[in-house]
């Protein structure tokens, strides 16, 4: 569970939703909720998180809503642009536009990426720690976007 705490930290600042889990059984709360804080509640390092809904689920009971790194490459609505345009636009003359074509082509390529792109990739919403693939995220797909 602290792994996984680890790897939604960066996106929390920028109004992360994420699916609660068994939400009906809740008294408080909506299905997809914006996560606005953490609270560790134990002595044992046991953390929830807090949301817009009022609810406080725990990590295991959430699921966060992220953009596949594929994304990248298509025009985003909520963002007005296509993320790796804006990017290599502002950057053209560094570095960081053939970076993000290398994460695109191999993902393994994000642990090379300079600080400056990952802060965009967690204010954009993208999956950059592979949670989608291992279950622990929901895609933001053309028919589910709680971000329009």
């Amino acid at each position: 569970m602290k792994e996984q705490l680890k790897e939604i930290v960066g996106y929390l600042p920028y109004g992360l939703k994420a699916e609660i889990l068994d939400y009906k059984s809740d008294y408080v709360g909506r299905q997809y909720d914006e996560i606005i804080g953490l609270k560790e509640w134990s002595k044992e390092g046991d953390w929830c998180l807090l949301t817009d809904g009022g609810s406080r689920p725990s990590l295991d009971r959430v699921k966060p809503i992220l953009f596949p790194i594929s994304s990248l490459t298509q025009f985003r609505e909520d963002l007005g642009f296509v993320p790796i345009e804006y990017i290599e636009e502002l950057y053209y003359a560094t570095n960081l536009g053939s970076q993000i074509e290398r994460i695109i082509e191999d993902e393994r390529w994000i642990n090379h990426a300079d600080f400056m792109i990952i802060q965009y990739f967690y204010e954009w919403k993208i999956d950059i720690h592979n949670l989608i693939e291992k279950g622990l995220a929901i895609a933001v797909t053309k028919e589910f976007n709680p971000y329009k």
